[in-house]
C-alpha cells in the first residue's frame, strides 16, 4: 500500500497549491513572501502536530544562519495574510515549544504518486516515498537512498533560489533484500531526476511585494504624537524606534521589536522633544537623537545617555556612517554638520545657497559608501518659482548635485532613491557610481504622512528589503461644552478635522474654527452658530487660512493666509460680507494670537530661523469704516528661545500671557504691555495654551501635553501682578500635544475639542520585498 502527500490543500476560505506556489482566498490570490509560503506548507503538512522552533527553522531556512526573530516575524506575516480573528484561528503558539496549525485541513484532488523535488543549497537531493512494506508479516530493514552532490544542468544565466521551492521533502525507501521494491525505487529515482531538471529549468517564481499593517503595541494609552510620530527602522529591519508617551510616562524613546510586536521605553530618555528625530547606528547598537540643544546617543538595548555635541536648536535629522561619522542638521536653519560618533566639535559639511533663498539643509541620509549622503535644501519663500531639491554631496568635497525636486527628506536602498512628490512616496533608479537618477519615477505609496513645515516624510527603509511608512489619516475632533469639572454639557455640531480654534465670539453666540478639507487638505474657516449647532463657510480661497481671532466688538475676524507665496494677516467682516483685506505679510510663518480689548493692537507669533517663535505687535491705527489702516510691526518678545503658543491680552489690555521653553520645558509667563516691566512665571511645573478668564482674575492653561487644564488665580487690581493658588480643573482627553479649547467670559464653561475617530496608536504599513513591484 502506498500513500503520497497531497500538493493541494483547503482550509477555511483558503486553497493552497504547493506545486504552483499559490495561496488563494475564495479564488483570489493572497500574496506571501517565499519564506512565509514555505513555512505555511510545513505547518499544513503537519497539521495538528506541534512543530518545534528549531525544526521549523531547519525546514524553512536550512542553510541560513537566522535567529528566532525571523520565525516569529514570519509567523506574524502569515497570521495577517490569513486574517486570523477570535472566531477563526489557524496557527496556535505553544509556549516554549513551537507552533501548531489548528484549522481543519482537507487534501485537494490530485493524481497518485505525484513526486515533488526539493533542492537545498548544499546540493543534496532527497526523494522519499513513505510506504509500509510487508514480507510474510516480518519487518524488513529499510535504507534511505541519497544522492549526494548531484550535478543539475541549468541554462546559462539561470539563478536558482531555494526560497522559490516549497519546503516539502519526500524520501523513497526501499529494501535491499527485496529486488522488486529496489527496481521500483530506481525507476522512481530516474523519474524524479527527470522531473527535477524540468522543475529547475522552469521560469523562476515571480517575487511580489507584500504589504501588511503593523499596529503599535497595545500598552495602556501608548500614544505616539500624531504630528511628531516618526518611526525609524533599524538597518537590519528587526526593530523600529519612535517617540511616544503614556498617561503615566512623559514623552520618551520607545524601541518596537517587529518579530514580537512589543515595545519597551528607553530609560533615561524621559522628556525628549516631540521632534527629536531618532536614527540608528549602522550596526543597530545605538540610537542618536536631539534633546535640550544637544546631539545625544543611547544604547538601543538600554543604557546611559551620552551627549555628543551642542546644537543650535531643534535638530532636523541625522545619519550615521559605517566609519563612525554622524552628519546632522543642528537646527532649523543653516548647513549640515559632521561630528564623530564618539563626540567632538562639529564642522560644517555643506554650504547654503543663500542667493537662491535656501535657508536650511536638513534630513541627511548616508549612501552605502559611507562618504556620500543625500539631503534636502529648503527655501525661505512659499513662492513656487523657488524650488526645494534633493541633493547628493560628499564628506570629501563641498560640491553637490541636485537629483529631484522635493521639499522632503529622501532615502536610498536596493538601487533606488526614495522621495516624496505631491504627498506620495516615489522611487527612481539611482546609479551609485555616477551619482545620478535614471528611468521613470514609480509610485510606491499614496498619501504618505509628511510635515510641511519640517520637511520630514514619515517613511523608513532597512537594508534587508523592508519599507515602513505611515499613511495620512485625518484626525477628527468633537467640540464639546463642559463645566469647570470637565462634565460634558452638550456638543457643538458634528466631529470635524479641526486645525486651529475654537475661538468664541465676544457675545458668546458664535464660534470660528479652521477646518481641513478631507480631499484637498486645504484649510478654510467656518463659523458655528452656538444655539443651532450648524456651521457656515467663512473663507473659500485655495490658500490655507488659520488661527482666527475676533475683534473686541465681534464685527471683524483676523486670520492668517498663505496667499501670494507669503504668509499674511488678513481681516474680514464677521458677517462674511465683502472681501478679505490684507494688513501685513512677510516670508515667515505666523499665526494670530489675540486682539487687544481696545482694538488698537493685534498680537501674533512669527517664526524666525535663528530665534524660532517670537511675538510681534501689529498696531491698528484706524478701525472704522470699510477699511483698516495699520502701523509698523514691532517685536514684543524676541529671545533665543521659543516663545508664543497661545498668547493673549489680559481683559484690561495691560498684560500678555504666553509660553516659553527657556527652562527646557514650556512654562506660562505674564509680561506687562507695552512694557517695560518685570514678568512673572505662572506655571510651577510646565504649561502652555494659556487664556485669561473674562474678569481677569484667573489664567487657564494646559499641562501634560494638553491633557489636563489648570487654573491659576491672579490679581492685577493694584497695577501689579499677584499670583495665587494654582489648581487642576479636569482632563481634556487630548492625546497629541495639541489642545483646542476656549473659555467663556465668566470662566464657567469651556469649549474643548476632544479627539475622536482614529485616536490611539497609528498603524504603520510594512512592505516586504518592496522593490519587487518596481522590477515587473
Amino acid at each position: 500500500m502506498s500513500a503520497t502527500r497531497p500538493r493541494h490543500y483547503e482550509f477555511g476560505a483558503f486553497q493552497l497549491d504547493a506545486a504552483e506556489y499559490r495561496l488563494l482566498r475564495n479564488g483570489e490570490k493572497v500574496p506571501l513572501p517565499p519564506k512565509a509560503f514555505d513555512l505555511l506548507v510545513v505547518l499544513i503538512e503537519r497539521s495538528g502536530h506541534v512543530l518545534g522552533k528549531d525544526e521549523l527553522l531547519e525546514a524553512v531556512w536550512p542553510d541560513t544562519i537566522v535567529d528566532e526573530s525571523n520565525l516569529t516575524f514570519t509567523i506574524s506575516l502569515l497570521r495577517k495574510a490569513l486574517e486570523e480573528s477570535a472566531e477563526q484561528k489557524f496557527i496556535e503558539t505553544i509556549p516554549k515549544r513551537g507552533y501548531r496549525f489548528v484549522a481543519s485541513v482537507t487534501p485537494g484532488r490530485i493524481e497518485d504518486k505525484t513526486l515533488v523535488l526539493h533542492e537545498r543549497s548544499r546540493t543534496r537531493l532527497v526523494v522519499e516515498e513513505e510506504e509500509e512494506i510487508e514480507n510474510g508479516g516480518s519487518s524488513i530493514e529499510d535504507r534511505e537512498l541519497k544522492i549526494e552532490n548531484s550535478a543539475v544542468v541549468r541554462p546559462s544565466g539561470y539563478t536558482h533560489s531555494a526560497d522559490a521551492v516549497p519546503a516539502t521533502v519526500l524520501s523513497r525507501r526501499f529494501s535491499i533484500l527485496n529486488p522488486l521494491p529496489s527496481i521500483i525505487g530506481l525507476i522512481a529515482l530516474v523519474v524524479v531526476a527527470t522531473l527535477g531538471v524540468a522543475y529547475l529549468l522552469r521560469e523562476p517564481t515571480e517575487a511580489r511585494a507584500v504589504r501588511s499593517l503593523i499596529p503599535l503595541p497595545e500598552k495602556p494609552n501608548l500614544f505616539p504624537n500624531s504630528f511628531g510620530f516618526d518611526p525609524a527602522l533599524s538597518p537590519d529591519g528587526t526593530r523600529m524606534v519612535f517617540v511616544a508617551r503614556t498617561e503615566d510616562r512623559p514623552r520618551q524613546l520607545w524601541v518596537h521589536t517587529l518579530s514580537t510586536m512589543s515595545a519597551e521605553p528607553l530609560v533615561g530618555t524621559e522628556g525628549v522633544p516631540m521632534y527629536s528625530y531618532p536614527f540608528w547606528s549602522p550596526d543597530g547598537r545605538y540610537i542618536a537623537f536631539s534633546w535640550n540643544k544637544r546631539l545625544m546617543k543611547v544604547p538601543a538595548s538600554g543604557g546611559p545617555v551620552t551627549a555628543l555635541c551642542d546644537i543650535d536648536g531643534p535638530m532636523r535629522g541625522g545619519t550615521w556612517s559605517g566609519d563612525g561619522v554622524i552628519v546632522f542638521a543642528p537646527g532649523t536653519a543653516g548647513p549640515l554638520y559632521q561630528v564623530s560618533a564618539n563626540g567632538g566639535i562639529p564642522e560644517a559639511v555643506t554650504i547654503l545657497e543663500e542667493a537662491r533663498g535656501v535657508f536650511s539643509h536638513r534630513f541627511p541620509y548616508f549612501l552605502p559608501d559611507g562618504r556620500h549622503f543625500l539631503y534636502v535644501g529648503r527655501c525661505h519663500s512659499y513662492d513656487e518659482s523657488v524650488e526645494d531639491f534633493i541633493y547628493v554631496a560628499s564628506l570629501d568635497s563641498k560640491e553637490k548635485r541636485s537629483l529631484v525636486q522635493s521639499s522632503y527628506g529622501a532615502a536610498y536602498a536596493d538601487g533606488y532613491l526614495l522621495f516624496m512628490k505631491q504627498g506620495n512616496l516615489m522611487a527612481q533608479a539611482f546609479d551609485m557610481s555616477r551619482q545620478e537618477t535614471s528611468g521613470e519615477e514609480v509610485l510606491l505609496a499614496e498619501r504618505v504622512y509628511h510635515g510641511v513645515g519640517t520637511g520630514r516624510a514619515r517613511f523608513s527603509v532597512s537594508q534587508n528589503g523592508l519599507l515602513a511608512y505611515r499613511g495620512e489619516s485625518q484626525q477628527l475632533w468633537q467640540l464639546t461644552w463642559t463645566d469647570r469639572s470637565g462634565n460634558a454639557v452638550r456638543t457643538l455640531g458634528e466631529p470635524i478635522p479641526l486645525r486651529s480654534g475654537p475661538s468664541i465670539s465676544p457675545d458668546g453666540q458664535r464660534v470660528i474654527v479652521s477646518i481641513e478639507d478631507e480631499k484637498t487638505r486645504n484649510l478654510d474657516l467656518w463659523i458655528f452658530e452656538v444655539a443651532r449647532g450648524i456651521r457656515t463657510r467663512f473663507t473659500s480661497h485655495p490658500a490655507n487660512e488659520g488661527t482666527p481671532v475676533w475683534s473686541p466688538d465681534g464685527s471683524r475676524i483676523a486670520f492668517v493666509s498663505t496667499r501670494n507665496g507669503r504668509t499674511g494677516i488678513y481681516v474680514k467682516t464677521s458677517s462674511g460680507v465683502g472681501d478679505e483685506e490684507l494688513l501685513f505679510e512677510s516670508d515667515s510663518r505666523k499665526g494670530i494670537s489675540s486682539w487687544s480689548p481696545d482694538g488698537r493692537f493685534i498680537l501674533f507669533r512669527y517664526w524666525d530661523h535663528k530665534t524660532r517663535w517670537d511675538l510681534g505687535i501689529l498696531p491698528v491705527l484706524e478701525n472704522e469704516g470699510p477699511g483698516i489702516r495699520v502701523g509698523e510691526v514691532s517685536p514684543f518678545w524676541q529671545t533665543e528661545v521659543s516663545t508664543g503658543g497661545i498668547a493673549q491680552f489680559s481683559p484690561d489690555g495691560r498684560w500678555i500671557v504666553y509660553a516659553s521653553d527657556e527652562t527646557g520645558q514650556r512654562e506660562v509667563y505674564v509680561a506687562p504691555f507695552p512694557g517695560p516691566g518685570e514678568r512673572r512665571r505662572i506655571s510651577p511645573a510646565g504649561g502652555a495654551w494659556s487664556r485669561w478668564r473674562g474678569d481677569g482674575k484667573e489664567i487657564i492653561y494646559g499641562v501634560q501635553g494638553g491633557r489636563k487644564l489648570m487654573a491659576a488665580e491672579v490679581d492685577t487690581s493694584d497695577g501689579t501682578l499677584q499670583v495665587g493658588e494654582v489648581r487642576p480643573l479636569f482632563d481634556t482627553r487630548s492625546y497629541d500635544d495639541t489642545l483646542h479649547y476656549d473659555v467663556s467670559p465668566d470662566g464657567q464653561r469651556f469649549l474643548v475639542g476632544t479627539a475622536v475617530g482614529p485616536t490611539g496608536p497609528p498603524q504603520i504599513t510594512l512592505v516586504t520585498n518592496w522593490t519587487a513591484d518596481l522590477k515587473r
